[in-house]
């Protein structure tokens, strides 16, 4: 994800271009490659504008609300029209 993308107008139009390079500089090892788990986008949900890479390395489904959860790699979790019971940021195993 990308918080400047809210410098932008049109935020859909800005993130793309960012799809392509990192589809284009993947291979290369330089830049992290976009998730084979979810079409990396852009998306918009709530409002909110991003893009999703090999970062994102899980994801389930909420059978109840049809929506879906994103898990990072980092523990973090992302909610999305799926009720939110938090991360698992900073956990130690």
């Amino acid at each position: 994800m990308t918080g400047t993308v809210v410098l932008h107008d049109d935020p859909k139009t800005w993130l793309e271009p960012e799809v392509s390079v990192l589809e284009f500089l993947a291979p290369s090892g330089i830049a992290v490659a976009p998730s084979p788990l979810i079409a990396p986008g852009p998306w918009e949900d709530d409002g909110l504008w991003m893009t999703f890479t090999e970062w994102i390395v899980g994801i389930a489904t909420d059978l109840a609300t049809g929506g879906y959860w994103l898990v990072g790699a980092d523990g973090g979790v992302f909610a999305f029209n799926a009720p939110f019971y938090g991360s698992g940021t900073g956990i130690q195993p």
